[in-house]
């Protein structure tokens, strides 16, 4: 059962019961898990800064990936002062991007690594959203509601341990059906 004062946030998206919560689907996944290996997709590498080097046009970035023991430049356009100033003061940091040619243009600094990040996109910020669905979207909760097979396939939709197919779910179907 949802407490009243998050009802009234919830309200927003017409939620109004737990299965209603759990139909809140992801709008995609982000795949933070560190490989030892590169693969031909945007993956997470841990990363120690050698160099920094500014030029009229971009700024490159020496810098060894620790994970798959390589050196090689990241290259940004525009960069601004304050990123500058997070690369010097950190001495390792994660980033995310794509090798090519030795190279990652315009990688995105990671703070969350090793876990699947799960993205909604709702008319509830993300960061009020998230904690609602921990707080009420569990194996335990939706077995009350639902049979344990489906509950765990929901389960995993939500808090996934690897990127699920939400194409022809037939479980999100059921529980639209049930509810």
């Amino acid at each position: 059962m949802i407490e009243t004062e998050d009802l009234k946030t919830l309200s927003k998206l017409h939620i109004s019961n737990i299965l209603d919560l759990a139909l809140v689907v992801p709008a995609r996944y982000e795949n933070n898990i560190i490989h030892n290996f590169v693969t031909d997709s945007e993956q997470v590498f841990k990363a120690k800064i050698l160099s920094i080097q500014t030029m009229s046009k971009f700024t490159k970035i020496k810098a060894h990936l620790i994970n798959i023991d390589s050196i090689i430049d990241l290259i940004y356009f525009n960069i601004k002062s304050w990123q500058i100033a997070q690369f010097q003061t950190k001495p390792t940091i994660y980033i995310k991007g794509v090798i090519k040619n030795y190279q990652i243009v315009q990688p995105k600094m990671v703070t969350v690594v090793n876990q699947i990040n799960v993205v909604y996109k709702t008319a509830i910020n993300y960061k009020i959203l998230k904690p609602l669905i921990k707080k009420y979207i569990t194996i335990e909760n939706l077995k009350k509601e639902l049979p344990e097979s489906i509950a765990r396939e929901i389960y995993n939709i939500h808090f996934p341990k690897k990127i699920p197919n939400l194409e022809n779910n037939y479980n999100l179907k059921w529980v639209e059906i049930y509810n």
